[in-house]
């Protein structure tokens, strides 16, 4: 009989250590389920903003050699001309349709970069749809060579920028 009275007990208590384990079990399965959601949610957000990055930079190298071709095509003198334009140490400019440059921020001694509101707001930077140009000159004293920094700013999402910047130095090489 007694030992009847302890399997009885024995039964019942089991039973309620069953449950307890089912809920720590659901317990961990959701906590992995979790863990394995925050981890595919950053991956996929790295793959989109290297995307964005890659394309950014291969705009940031096409513009470079696109100023090379107009410095080549029109002459030094033709090509600094909007820098001297602009009577500053800092130029901002963008490429137009027609692949000339276009004064858009004038001269400043700022650095500016994408997050700065004057380039956020600046029409006409568009290369496309998440995509914007800034080429900053600074012509030496002598008017001999160029600094050309083109910086690509790119729309990560909803308004979250970065950005490429690519930096070089153009000479009057002929």
């Amino acid at each position: 009989m007694l030992k009847r009275q302890n399997v009885a007990k024995r039964l019942s208590s089991d039973s309620g250590l069953s449950l307890l384990e089912i809920m720590l079990a659901i317990a961990i399965v959701l906590v992995s389920i979790s863990a394995l959601t925050a981890i595919a949610t950053t991956a996929t957000r790295n793959v989109s903003d290297s995307r964005g990055h890659t394309i950014a930079d291969q705009h940031a190298r096409a513009t470079l050699a696109q100023l090379r071709s107009l410095r080549d095509n029109q002459g030094w003198a033709a090509f600094i001309a909007p820098s001297l334009s602009q009577n500053g140490r800092y130029d901002y400019f963008t490429l137009n349709s027609s692949g000339q440059l276009v004064a858009k921020l004038g001269s400043s001694s700022a650095n500016l970069d994408c997050n700065h509101s004057t380039v956020k707001s600046l029409s006409g930077l568009n290369i496309d749809s998440n995509n914007k140009q800034i080429i900053r000159t600074e012509l030496n004293s002598s008017q001999s060579e160029m600094r050309i920094k083109a910086m690509v700013c790119y729309d990560l999402t909803n308004d979250r920028w970065s950005q490429v910047t690519i930096d070089s130095v153009l000479t009057n090489w002929r």
